[in-house]
């Protein structure tokens, strides 16, 4: 099933690229954020050591918006830049990080990331740890992007750099049961989330040119919930249930009492297809031997589902000859690197059956 969009023939210019050649076309933002105005989860403060991982290991493409310690804390130029960076996330679905240029160390020296005795803010631009583009307060041709609240200056001087980005975090009410979303479900602190986001939707959106958006759902704080009160246990079981995660009432898009990272296409509030990453169950037989006793990918599903996507490689009943790691309690997992082997096609099999499209001349 293709999607097939009509879009008009343009003749574009050259774009100016993250290295400076404008015969390479501007770097794509990783994330967005369509969360729901007043959630504040689209501005977050930066630590060092996140503002390292970020740059250094997850090589995001980012804005950083860089304040001054407590020169800035009183100032009127980082308070109105506050208030235009809000309107900035929630009008053009953006997710800006923020961090005090005070706080840094010689880890984040290569970064060049100016600190002063006095409150100037500025805007960075990041691909990896290389800078695409520095804005300052104190320039006068750039300070309209720090003063005008409506942020069409920062929307406009920023998209001169970069692409807008295929990732988009939402929120429940981003849910909606009258369009088309493909959306993930997935957890922040979920090394599996991490792993699919990393290895696999991220090369895949680099490598084509007709991508759906993804909406990233983060679990994350409910299942915190879940470990720290017994209470919340069924809340987070609930909204695995709601959004079809599990097998209740005979799901065939769930698997088990619902997993992450789960991905989705629904229509019109109703899943059509889902995929899922790893969380596959590893047993041993009497002869010692592993093989894997559960899985989402089985013959079973595989028949209910063959009207939609065909996903290559049936994993449940599989021997495994490499890869098995054993737990504690006698628990045993296989290792990411050999499911990996197996995961990925069926996972790129989704993203090529619903989440890429055709552009009709």
């Amino acid at each position: 099933m293709k999607k097939i969009l009509l879009l008009p023939l343009l003749v574009l210019p050259l774009l100016t690229g993250c290295d400076g050649n404008k015969e390479v076309e501007k770097c794509r933002l990783t994330f967005g954020s369509k969360m729901q105005e007043g959630n504040k989860d689209a501005i977050k403060e930066l630590s060092n050591s996140e503002l390292l991982v970020k740059t250094r290991d997850q090589q995001e493409v980012f804005l950083l918006a860089v304040y001054q310690d407590q020169y800035s804390e009183d100032c009127l130029c980082w308070k109105t830049f506050k208030d235009v960076l809000k309107t900035y996330c929630y009008k053009y679905d953006g997710l800006v990080y923020t961090y005090n240029a005070h706080n840094q160390d010689e880890t984040l020296s290569h970064l060049k990331i100016e600190k002063l005795n006095e409150s100037t803010p500025y805007l960075y631009i990041f691909n990896g740890e290389k800078l695409v583009k520095k804005f300052s307060h104190a320039n006068n041709r750039q300070r309209k992007i720090f003063e005008d609240i409506s942020a069409k200056e920062m929307m406009n001087q920023v998209n001169e750099y970069v692409e807008r980005p295929l990732l988009y975090y939402v929120d429940e009410e981003n849910i909606v049961d009258d369009t088309i979303q493909v959306v993930m479900f997935m957890r922040s602190g979920c090394s599996d989330c991490k792993y699919t986001l990393s290895e696999i939707i991220l090369p895949y959106i680099d490598n084509h040119n007709n991508v759906l958006d993804i909406c990233l759902f983060d679990m994350q704080k409910y299942y915190d919930m879940a470990k720290i009160y017994e209470e919340e246990k069924e809340t987070y079981q609930n909204l695995k249930d709601k959004y079809g995660l599990s097998e209740k009432e005979g799901n065939p898009f769930g698997y088990q009492q619902g997993v992450v990272p789960t991905i989705q296409y629904r229509k019109n509030g109703k899943i059509e297809a889902a995929a899922i990453y790893f969380n596959d169950v590893v047993s041993k037989k009497e002869d010692g031997s592993y093989f894997i006793s559960d899985s989402f990918y089985s013959e079973e599903r595989k028949e209910a589902l063959k009207d939609q996507y065909i996903f290559p490689n049936v994993i449940k009943g599989m021997t495994l000859s490499e890869g098995v790691i054993e737990g504690n309690n006698g628990t045993y997992h296989w290792a990411q690197e050999a499911a990996n082997r197996y995961h990925k096609p069926n996972f790129e099999a989704f993203l090529d059956y619903y989440v890429t499209f055709e552009v009709a001349a």
